[in-house]
């Protein structure tokens, strides 16, 4: 069977408006991501320090989310510490660094930050520079939003994607027993006391007017470090490294 190379890909990667190619190699020394800017470049080499399966992540979650609506928006893009020096490699550092931010947060449709809605926030891509070895963490949640200030009764029903069955219930105070909304709910205290994760949507779509974020991870879990910047796509100058 033929393969194809990477220069079939460019040559059909307009007519799709693709505008960025990952790339995962592995040799003996170690696995790398390369990340291609197409049509003509840069390209970043990344030397695969650590990592975690996406099927992995998610058999070691009790309670793993799903939701088919999770991937229909693109996701909010947090880089942490790109603005900062990476100790014992000043050379082009603040170069370098807007470099990988500008490539990361191209790799994602742009969000308009002052006309979010944190109701339509699904997933977030988290990217950390450890200033001390240089190493990214890439990390991958999905956002979910708890009512606050609510008794536990009230919280399971607006967290509800379905409307309960009440043909069989005589009183609505049954449809607040145990027994009658028996749901996942035992992290609500803990979104109730940890007030560094709340927010105000008194402005936005919400049964009540504060909520507690919560992040459950996705996958897939990475950690890499810069290893090589070439000017071309796959090839031409070296910039780094």
């Amino acid at each position: 069977m033929k393969r194809n190379s990477v220069r079939d890909f460019v040559s059909v990667a307009s007519i799709f408006n693709v505008q960025n190619m990952l790339i995962l190699t592995n040799t003996r020394k170690s696995g790398y991501l390369r990340f291609c800017k197409l049509p003509r470049g840069p390209t970043l080499t990344y030397k695969i320090v650590d990592f975690t399966l996406r099927k992995d992540v998610i058999a070691s979650q009790k309670k793993p989310i799903s939701s088919p609506d999770l991937y229909l928006r693109a996701p909010l893009v947090v880089m942490k510490s790109f603005n900062e020096k990476v100790e014992g490699d000043e050379e082009h550092q603040y170069d370098q660094n807007e470099l990988q931010t500008t490539m990361w947060q191209g790799l994602f449709p742009s969000i308009d930050v002052r006309n979010l809605k944190l109701l339509k926030m699904k997933r977030v891509v988290l990217l950390k520079l450890n200033t001390d070895t240089g190493n990214i963490d890439f990390r991958h949640y999905a956002i979910r939003v708890r009512p606050v200030g609510v008794s536990k009764p009230i919280r399971r029903l607006v967290t509800r994607k379905r409307i309960p069955d009440l043909g069989n219930l005589t009183n609505i105070d049954e449809m607040f027993d145990d027994g009658g909304m028996s749901s996942g709910a035992s992290d609500g205290e803990e979104d109730q006391m940890d007030t560094s994760r709340h927010v105000d949507t008194s402005n936005e779509d919400f049964s009540t007017a504060k909520s507690a974020i919560r992040l459950s991870e996705l996958g897939p879990r990475m950690t890499i470090k810069l290893h090589r910047i070439q000017e071309g796509l796959l090839g031409g100058i070296r910039l780094y490294g």
